[in-house]
């Protein structure tokens, strides 16, 4: 693949895209995000995303040009937006547009305009333009406005606008054809690299009627040689099961084997009897309805309930989770003891000791309170929940205060002055009761995330790789009295 030029081209949904170029000359107006950024990281906000805003002012787009399935000059070729005029707001309905929850939506008909007589497909597509609309750059060949593969020849690096990279997003495909070619229906690409002769990858989704799930597959195109496919989840085949079944086919994609373990076994079955030299392999029976969560239930008086996660230590961030206050079935009260059945999220800057409160959000008979700089709780005006209702909470700090959701973060209240200023937060604590006494109530908690400055991803929890009944002390070892149990 030495001495060609690639440009990445991405299709059809893109909610936050990044490039990692490197050997770029300072002549070139690139963005410092896509000079200096670590293979592997994601750019963008998704919280920043506004529904008002045109394309271009939720995205940085001056790096891109748009090829649309329309022909508006009459020219007979598919129209193209260079970087400028992208930049400058364009968006076109149906077909490239922000969404109702300020994503950026692209749309394709099966039919119209296309690129060049030789081209199947419609498109609806980005494509790479280092250049950043310098018109003196020529967008083909070898120019700045294109990189290459890191075993070009060092002349053409130093002609190239980047060598290697990375390209990430977050997309969602919506909708697909369901009609056409039964070869060709779902079937849509969602990202490719264009080289000078051919495409090292070329990305595709496909889903088929009927089907539940979709497909991700690719190919990889060799100069005078046959494409290689290579299916990462599911089948490319036109006649696929939904992409949890087992599929072996042939060279002309012909299936051999078709296993989805649905057909005569039963919940148990050891899988050696069919498959003979299987081992510890059996048939368990899921379903996808059932939702696992994390309870809390303080039904002794020796400490209260609950989970306690731990990160690297964090100056900024956030957690959230869904919570829910529900009365424990068949609850008998013991004689001679105290109940209470406050529920509490808290964070630490270090260990979960009084000493080490940053923040925290209180749940007590239906009010909403926060811990002020004295530790005193301060009941949140305007502010309440039902117990058998779930609570989408969210807590964030910076060094010196906090806010608090109960909506999912679309509301915040705050922000309260820190409780400790003086170390990064590294422990979180959901839980309910209190030492020496007991609660007639549980908590229930899901989907747990918490967040860095930059609202990436530090700790993801949803509890649906465990099974009801674990107890939860044996992954977070300080928890107590928290266990999985089904929703």
């Amino acid at each position: 693949m030495s001495d060609v030029f690639a440009a990445l081209f991405f299709a059809l949904a893109i909610f936050s895209t990044s490039l990692h170029a490197q050997e770029i000359e300072e002549n070139i107006l690139i963005s410092k995000s896509h000079s200096s950024l670590s293979e592997g990281v994601l750019l963008g906000d998704f919280s920043k995303l506004d529904p008002l805003k045109k394309p271009s002012e939720n995205f940085d787009l001056l790096d891109w040009s748009l090829t649309l399935p329309t022909d508006l000059n009459k020219d007979k070729k598919a129209d193209t937006i260079y970087e400028k005029s992208l930049d400058k707001g364009f968006n076109l309905k149906p077909f490239f547009y922000t969404a109702d929850d300020g994503g950026l939506v692209f749309a394709s008909p099966n039919v119209g305009a296309k690129t060049s007589k030789n081209t199947k497909y419609t498109r609806t597509e980005l494509r790479e333009m280092l250049r950043r609309g310098n018109g003196r750059i020529k967008t083909r060949g070898m120019t700045k406005n294109n990189w290459v593969f890191s075993n070009a020849h060092g002349s053409t690096k130093a002609k190239s606008g980047g060598v290697e990279g990375s390209l990430e997003g977050t997309l969602a495909i919506n909708r697909v054809s369901t009609t056409g070619d039964e070869k060709k229906v779902g079937r849509v690409v969602i990202g490719q690299i264009h080289a000078t002769d051919d495409e090292p990858i070329r990305l595709y989704y496909r889903k088929l009627p009927g089907n539940s799930k979709g497909a991700i597959y690719f190919a990889h195109e060799i100069n005078d040689g046959d494409d290689i496919w290579i299916n990462m989840i599911g089948s490319r085949s036109h006649t696929l099961s939904d992409p949890d079944d087992i599929v072996i086919a042939d060279a002309n994609d012909t299936e051999i084997l078709n296993e989805d373990f649905e057909t005569g076994y039963v919940d148990g079955e050891d899988l050696s009897t069919t498959y003979s030299s299987s081992a510890e392999a059996t048939v368990r029976s899921i379903d996808s309805s059932i939702n696992l969560v994390a309870r809390m239930a303080d039904t002794t008086t020796t400490a209260d309930a609950e989970l306690r996660l731990t990160t690297a230590a964090l100056a900024e961030g956030s957690i959230s989770t869904t919570l829910k206050l529900q009365a424990i079935a068949g609850f008998t009260a013991t004689t001679g003891v105290d109940e209470d059945n406050t529920a509490y999220m808290s964070v630490y800057g270090g260990s979960a000791s009084s000493s080490n409160l940053t923040g925290e959000i209180v749940f007590s008979n239906g009010a909403v309170k926060y811990r002020d700089a004295n530790k005193d709780q301060q009941t949140i005006e305007g502010l309440t929940y039902a117990d058998d209702t779930d609570i989408d909470v969210v807590l964030k700090w910076t060094a010196t205060d906090y806010s608090v959701s109960i909506d999912g973060g679309t509301t915040f209240f705050g922000p309260y002055v820190a409780i400790n200023t003086g170390t990064a937060t590294e422990t979180y604590q959901i839980r309910i009761g209190s030492s020496g006494k007991e609660s007639a109530k549980e908590l229930l908690a899901d989907d747990i995330v918490i967040a860095d400055e930059t609202d990436s991803t530090v700790l993801n929890e949803d509890f649906e790789t465990y099974v009801v009944g674990d107890d939860l002390s044996t992954t977070y070892s300080s928890s107590a009295e928290a266990t999985v149990q089904q929703d």
